[in-house]
């Protein structure tokens, strides 16, 4: 903790040099509140600076209850102040005809450089995190017994106007066993890893219909005599794991892993989805190779679905 506590007082030190503003009272701020809240203080509460700052920004001022947990003077927060006052009046606490690049810079090196820091979280933030997930699950299986005849065929003609082509051509693909499976970098359910997960020793029944085994868990239908496949019932089918991934101190990713025989059809799903989304009546608006869209989502959502 002291040594990520002298890494921000360093980085401190750059900023205000490339600033020219003094940074006497941030430093003992930080100093003392990391005494008495902790490692959270640079990895949770600063990043909540940092985004009070860029509403702040974006509003073009500072408003009255921005800084939450921060002492004011005046309008302006007094942590960091020497980089505020280049960018906000300091007697309005609206932003400055022309603000301070560098300062800007800076408070958000300054509030954001910790925020994904890899450290594992407390046990009770991981158990938050869990119940949000089940709250969630929970939310939407309630909303789906909520939706009304009406609303289920709206959203059927809409998601048919949106997705027909692309599912079409995807269910080609499928029918005529063009399909690519891979393996991915990350940990599986089975817990299998590196030329393990090319042996494949289960596959689903529920899969076997529209994904053979012989064809894609081997690469050949002959290599089935000397690697027999257990085909798995639905009631014998392998859970989820569901994990924790690193995402921030103050919250972590809940994700579910699936078994590798499963994770081994998605990809080869996703390597055709993916394009086809992005060449789709989306096109526009949708990205995962490329994020950058020139179209704006209004010149894809029709006036009335036909």
């Amino acid at each position: 903790m002291k040594s990520l506590t002298r890494l921000w007082n360093e980085l401190a030190h750059d900023c205000a040099a490339q600033c020219g503003v003094s940074i006497d009272r941030d430093l003992k701020t930080v100093t003392d509140r990391v005494e008495g809240e902790g490692l959270s203080f640079l990895t949770i509460t600063l990043p909540i600076f940092a985004a009070s700052f860029e509403q702040s920004l974006e509003d073009g001022k500072i408003g009255t209850h921005s800084f939450i947990g921060f002492k004011r003077n005046g309008v302006l927060p007094a942590f960091l102040r020497g980089f505020l006052c280049q960018i906000f009046d300091v007697r309005t606490g609206y932003i400055l005809p022309d603000p301070s690049s560098l300062s800007i810079r800076s408070v958000r090196q300054l509030c954001l450089f910790l925020k994904k820091i890899e450290i594992d979280t407390t046990d009770e933030r991981k158990r938050k995190a869990e119940e949000s997930y089940l709250v969630c699950e929970a939310d939407l299986a309630s909303h789906d017994l909520q939706l009304s005849d009406e609303s289920r065929q709206d959203f059927n003609k809409m998601f048919a106007w949106l997705f027909s082509d692309v599912l079409s051509k995807l269910d080609q693909d499928i029918s005529d066993y063009n399909l690519e499976p891979r393996h991915g970098p990350g940990s599986t359910a089975d817990n299998l890893r590196g030329n393990q997960k090319f042996e494949l020793p289960i596959w689903y029944e529920r899969m076997e219909d529209v994904f053979p085994s012989g064809r894609y868990a081997r690469s050949q239908w002959l290599h089935l005599l000397d690697q027999e496949i257990t085909l798995l019932p639905p009631e014998r089918e392998l859970p989820v794991k569901v994990v924790f991934v690193p995402k921030t101190q103050k919250t972590p990713r809940v994700i579910a892993m699936e078994p590798t025989h499963v994770q081994y059809m998605q990809q080869a799903l996703m390597s055709k989805l993916v394009p086809l989304l992005e060449q789709g009546r989306l096109s526009n608006a949708v990205g995962f190779s490329d994020q950058e869209r020139t179209g704006g989502w209004r010149s894809w959502v029709p006036e009335q679905v036909p």
